[in-house]
């Protein structure tokens, strides 16, 4: 698989670009946010943490011409393949990428997960964009390899999904002070500290902190699967093959997503609707990318079975939202477990009756009379 990814993009960001992929989510995403970051003022975008919330942050961000790394994206390392790609979809004109993993000059974006990889590819090319981890970041930083003074903007994807927060603050306290700061978050609070500090006077839209009361969303049983983004594909296929429903929706929230839905889905399941607007009523309706609490309301009131894959970063976005939650376990998982286990016992046991053991017999004795074999 290759891990880092790259595009070109010419001038056709902005607005046209949300246009061109479909992009359907409510309009407080889009309506103060293009326009705050445009004015190089400070945000904060409450909102579940999925990268196409953040997609009007890129389409503007992509747009600025700079000499140097323009915006750096942080964000964990298991987002850094989804907002490359959803830079991809953004870009209006695209150099195809190397399907050897090869490296392409004059690309205006950059998804970096490691340090070595990132570092070959800046050696060659300065991207407008670099999407990364705060830990790479930091060490490009070092290296000089990024100049953290330079940057126009830096986007920090949910603060509260990363596993520590100690390399933002000394990458954050290293901006100029004009550098824009925008931040992506689904629970704003624990994160007052930081925004006070590092976001100053920022403009919130989005989701509100507090969830608004939604009845259909308690009364209703919610059922989820947790999947990683780059296996949605695969876990909604085999969703629908365990549940088999007569009827079946997936929303996603943008049309470049659903496409890519209908091309996978179509030759075996080709009476399944694909919307990014309305309700359908229908028995099963799949949210295939992470809906707000409003628009989950919408889908569960619709069906009688709402399903959400959940990518494991989502649970405590799903946890703060005190759903009825059933999740639903695909076959396959738990068999696959025990098939690995009996075939390493069965490794084990051939090599133990082969003989030639002597050695390592020797070096394990001691510890078999110390503690339970």
């Amino acid at each position: 698989m290759v891990e880092d990814t790259a595009v070109r993009a010419g001038p056709e960001w902005g607005g046209d670009a949300l246009e061109r992929i479909g992009w359907g989510l409510e309009e407080a995403f889009r309506a103060d946010t293009m326009p705050t970051i445009r004015r190089g003022h400070n945000l904060v975008v409450v909102a579940p943490p999925a990268p196409v919330y953040a997609a009007p942050a890129i389409a503007v961000r992509g747009a600025a011409q700079t000499p140097n790394v323009g915006t750096l994206i942080l964000c964990p390392s298991e987002m850094v393949a989804e907002w490359t790609a959803l830079a991809w979809q953004l870009a209006s004109r695209r150099d195809a990428a190397d399907p050897n993993g090869g490296d392409i000059l004059g690309r205006d974006v950059l998804g970096a997960r490691t340090t070595p990889r990132a570092t070959r590819m800046l050696g060659k090319q300065v991207p407008r964009l670099l999407i990364t981890t705060p830990e790479t970041a930091l060490d490009l930083s070092g290296a000089s390899l990024l100049k953290l003074h330079q940057l126009e903007s830096v986007v920090l994807a949910w603060p509260e999904t990363w596993n520590a927060t100690a390399p933002v603050a000394d990458l954050l306290g290293e901006l100029d002070k004009d550098t824009q700061r925008i931040i992506y978050t689904a629970a704003p609070g624990p994160l007052g500290d930081l925004i006070e500090r590092y976001a100053w006077r920022a403009l919130t839209v989005g989701m509100t902190e507090e969830v608004p009361p939604l009845p259909t969303l308690s009364s209703r049983l919610v059922r989820t699967v947790t999947t990683p983004a780059a296996r949605r594909i695969e876990t909604l296929q085999a969703a629908l093959d365990m549940l088999d429903p007569g009827e079946c929706a997936v929303w996603t929230a943008t049309r470049a997503s659903g496409d890519q839905v209908r091309a996978a889905l179509g030759a075996t399941t080709p009476t399944i609707q694909i919307f990014q607007e309305g309700t359908p009523s229908v028995s099963l309706v799949v949210a295939y990318d992470l809906p707000t609490p409003t628009r989950m309301a919408q889908l569960s009131g619709a069906a009688e079975t709402l399903l959400l894959l959940v990518d494991p970063l989502a649970e405590g976005y799903l946890e703060h939202l005190s759903l009825r939650r059933a999740p639903l376990r695909l076959p396959g998982v738990l068999e696959s477990v025990e098939s690995e286990a009996a075939s390493r016992r069965s490794q084990i046991t051939e090599t133990l009756e082969a003989g030639q053991l002597t050695g390592p017999l020797l070096v394990l004795a001691p510890l078999l009379e110390r503690y339970d074999p």
